[in-house]
Order: C-alpha cells, then sequence, then structure tokens
C-alpha cells in the first residue's frame, strides 16, 4: 500500500523542491509501468510474470477496498466479526483520502487515485507530490507489490497469522520489501529523486500543525513512529536479510514471517534466534491478568508490541543520550489498550509491560519517565493540547518503588484528567495510564500495576541457563 499518513500522524522531514505538475492519465501510468515493470521483474526475484493491471480510481472505492481487505486481518486484535468491520470502516476511512495508490489483492490491481496526489501535495505544502518523479516511484512501490502477491499471495499470508503482533511485524516485512526493492529500481532507472521525496512525504508534517504547540507535535510524532516501523524499519529488516542470506531468506519471511516487530527492529535475532537474549518473562500471559477487567461486552481491547525504536518519539523531548541506553537494554514490551464500546476513543486505559536486560536499566527507565514527565511539562504550556497542572508523588511501601503522576491537560476548549503511574520490580517495568476518565481513582490504577507486575512474576519463562540477572530480576 501507498500510503501517506493522515494528518493526525505526521512528522517532520525536509523540505522537497518544487516539480512541474504531472496530470495524471492512464496514458501515462501506462507508459510508467512499461519502463518499470521489467525492472521489478528483475530486482523482485519473481512474480509479475503475467503483468497486472494498473488504472484510475479514487478515494470511495479505495475506502471501500480497504474495508472488505482490511476486516478478515483485525478480526484477532477486534476479538469479533462486527467490531472488526466496524474497526476496518474507520480505518479505511480514515486513510482513502491519503492514499496516492493501493495494490487490491482482493482484485489483484493498482489503483492510482490522481485527486489524492493534489490533496496531500496541499495538506504537507509540497508541490513535488504534483509531479512525475513521485508518480513513477509510487506505482513502482506497488509494483512490487504485485509481483510479492502473485509470489506469496499476501492475502493467504495474513489469513495465516496467529495474533495481532503477528499482523504488525508482517505488515512491516511487506512494505519493508517494497520499499528495499523499489529503491533499487528507481536507483536503476534514474528515478531516485522521486523515491526519496516520497518516502521523506511518509512523515512529513501537514503545515496545519505549525503553530499548534508542542503537545500536538509529541501526539503526532508517537503516532507516526508506527509508520517508521513500517517502512524505515521493514526496509532496514528486508536490507539485512538480503545481504545476509540472498533470496532464501526474504522467501523465508514471507513463508514465517517474524512473530513481532521486535524481530523487525532487530533481523539479526530472526536469522540467528540463538543470538537473541533470553527473556525472562511472559508478557501477554502476565498481560491476560489486566484484561480480565475490561470485558468484551464493554471494552474494546487491542495488545501491541512496541519495537524499541519507537523509544525515540516516545520518549521525546529528551536527548539521543537519553534514550539510547534505554534502547539497547529493551529486550521486549507489549501495551494493552482498552476504551469503553460505548463511546470509542473518549476515555482510554493503557497498560504496557517492559522487560530490559537487568534491574539496573529498569531503575535507569523509571528515573528517566519522571524526567520525561516532567520536561512535558514545561514544553506544553501552549498550543492545542496544554498541560495545566501535574503533581507527582513516589510509590510508597507496600507498593514497588516507583511514581504516580496526575494532570489535567486542556485539549482544545476542554479539560482532561490524567493520572498514570510507573514501577519497577527486578527488571520488569509497568506503565499505566487512564485518560479522560474522572471517576477513575488513582489507587485504583496503582493496583491495576501492582496486578501486572504480579501476574509478571507468575508468568517466568524456564530457560535452561537463567540470565546472570534472573536472580536480581525476579526477587521472591
Amino acid at each position: 500500500m501507498r500510503m501517506l499518513a493522515p494528518c493526525a500522524l505526521l512528522l517532520a522531514c525536509a523540505p522537497a523542491a518544487a516539480q512541474e505538475p504531472v496530470e495524471i492519465t492512464q496514458a501515462l501510468l501506462d507508459e510508467i509501468v512499461a519502463a518499470g515493470l521489467p525492472q521489478v521483474r528483475q530486482q523482485a526475484g519473481a512474480g509479475l510474470e503475467h503483468g497486472v493491471r494498473v488504472r484510475i480510481s479514487d478515494a470511495h472505492e479505495v475506502e471501500r477496498i480497504l474495508a472488505q481487505e482490511n476486516a478478515p486481518v483485525l478480526r484477532m486484535a477486534a476479538g469479533g466479526e462486527e467490531e472488526a468491520r466496524r474497526m476496518a470502516e474507520e480505518l479505511a476511512a480514515s486513510l482513502a483520502s491519503a492514499l496516492l495508490a493501493k495494490y487490491a489483492w482482493s482484485s489483484r490491481e493498482i489503483l492510482v487515485c490522481p485527486e489524492n496526489f493534489r490533496v496531500m501535495a496541499d495538506v504537507l505544502g509540497r508541490e513535488s507530490l504534483r509531479g512525475l518523479p513521485v508518480l513513477r516511484a509510487v506505482v513502482v512501490h506497488e509494483l512490487v507489490h504485485a509481483a510479492a502477491d502473485q509470489r506469496f499471495d499476501l492475502a493467504g499470508c495474513f489469513a495465516a497469522l496467529p495474533d495481532a503482533a503477528a499482523v504488525q511485524a508482517f505488515n512491516a516485512v511487506v512494505e519493508g520489501h517494497a520499499q528495499h526493492v523499489a529503491r533499487r529500481v528507481c536507483a536503476e532507472l534514474g528515478w531516485s529523486e522521486g523515491f526519496e521525496d516520497y518516502t521523506g512525504s511518509i512523515t512529513a508534517p501537514p503545515l496545519a500543525l505549525e503553530g499548534e504547540g508542542e503537545g500536538v507535535k509529541l501526539l503526532a510524532r508517537n503516532l507516526t513512529s508506527v509508520f517508521a516501523v513500517l517502512y524505515r524499519d521493514g526496509e532496514r529488516f528486508v536490507a539485512y536479510l538480503a545481504q545476509e542470506g540472498g533470496d532464501a531468506a526474504l522467501e523465508r519471511a514471507f513463508r514465517e514471517p517474524p512473530a513481532s516487530v521486535e524481530l523487525v527492529s532487530a533481523p539479526e535475532w530472526y536469522l540467528h534466534p540463538e543470538r537473541r537474549p533470553r527473556l525472562l518473562y511472559e508478557l501477554d500471559g502476565a498481560l491476560d491478568a489486566v484484561a480480565a477487567d475490561f470485558p468484551a461486552e464493554r471494552w474494546i481491547t487491542q495488545r501491541i508490541t512496541l519495537a524499541s525504536s519507537q523509544l525515540e518519539s516516545a520518549l521525546a523531548p529528551l536527548s539521543a543520550e537519553e534514550i539510547e541506553p534505554i534502547q539497547r537494554a529493551l529486550r521486549q514490551a507489549r501495551v494493552l489498550t482498552a476504551t469503553g464500546v460505548d463511546q470509542p476513543g473518549e476515555r482510554l486505559v493503557a497498560v504496557a509491560l517492559m522487560e530490559f536486560a537487568a534491574s539496573a536499566d529498569a531503575q535507569r527507565y523509571l528515573t528517566t519517565y519522571e524526567r520525561l514527565q516532567k520536561a512535558r511539562d514545561a514544553i506544553m504550556q501552549e498550543g492545542a493540547v496544554r498541560i495545566l497542572e501535574a503533581h507527582y508523588a513516589p510509590l510508597r511501601p507496600p507498593l514497588p518503588q516507583g511514581i504516580a503522576l496526575r494532570k489535567t491537560l486542556a485539549v482544545g476548549g476542554q479539560e482532561a484528567p490524567l493520572i498514570a503511574v510507573a514501577a519497577a520490580r527486578g527488571s520488569l517495568v509497568v506503565e499505566a495510564l487512564v485518560s479522560n476518565w474522572p471517576d477513575y481513582v488513582q489507587e485504583e490504577l496503582w493496583a491495576l500495576a501492582v496486578r501486572a507486575l504480579d501476574s509478571g512474576r507468575d508468568h517466568l519463562r524456564a530457560p535452561a541457563d537463567p540470565p546472570a540477572d534472573a536472580a536480581a530480576a525476579e526477587p521472591r
């Protein structure tokens, strides 16, 4: 899928040089395909022996196809047919106007949306999106998706995935593969300028964000980190596999996809699992105790894997010197989110469990967490999302070591309460928050966090040789 993130999901990148606007016609698309198809066949290794149809479409058709194709994929995350359909329709509605083109595996054709090129050029303030170089790169990217589908059956691959974490990781494989091959194709054809321009545009900031304040920018940065994992980390993953294992390793990534984005961010662990540091905890099992508080008839829950690369945005505005040691020490991270069925998005509960290499790394994270929150208090004084007041208190025994906070945010013209807690036991950290739920008592959140840590202790793995820090990581 060739996608520019919607306005709420956009991040900064360098401005692009202006290009002469081009009228997107069927004849022009046919010309681009004729030039690009032979190179895609060569660089992709297989696929497209019978070609692929590329035609002009619009956002309405793309929205319908997006909803249709994503409903089965979202079923695992949604927990039911009806909820999956609703989530797919909402996702399709939010993305359809931002997609420049889409490979539709249901009809095995590439749909190009001329009006979306114009819309996104205006939204991002990047006139180059109206030009021929970007159009060429977009079509090449989609041709690679078509080649992968003809070779591996993408719909079948998604249908065989066991859980939402695997779907997240396989999306990164698919987009990373398209980026990796399209980069090489565009280089061979002299189209690299257009490729770099559209790649930068994936996380480019809309003009409307200017002057909205640091709060809006932080939210956008966190959300856009998902796209960075798909495209940036995904391309690095595929490039590593191509260099280390050639076409056989790339084929394996489609036939036996990585189980989570942690392996996408660390491709060496995928190819050589014996090199991955042993994990002490089974985090999904630990989160089951938390999920029991949010029954499906009243809550929509999701679980996602947080890649270490996403900490760069999650810990903004801290410096790289502060973030890098935490990234290196993070072994795994899983997040459970819950929002009410009656008013999705109005109230949010989020619980993250993170395993670090050692107890000292977990303590470093706690110290960094408090510094992070206070840094945000300082910079989020103006704009559409502001912090009006903030209060901090250390957790006292018998609670585990940690910190609790309570904030009042101004979001637009309304006030929204937020309570949060971060605590550690050994090498395991829990971070939990409740947003815009005035009746939720802070002590209840503390109890939820402690229950998550207790459940982590109950879901220890049993390695043949416990890690050196195991005793310190899990005191009894």
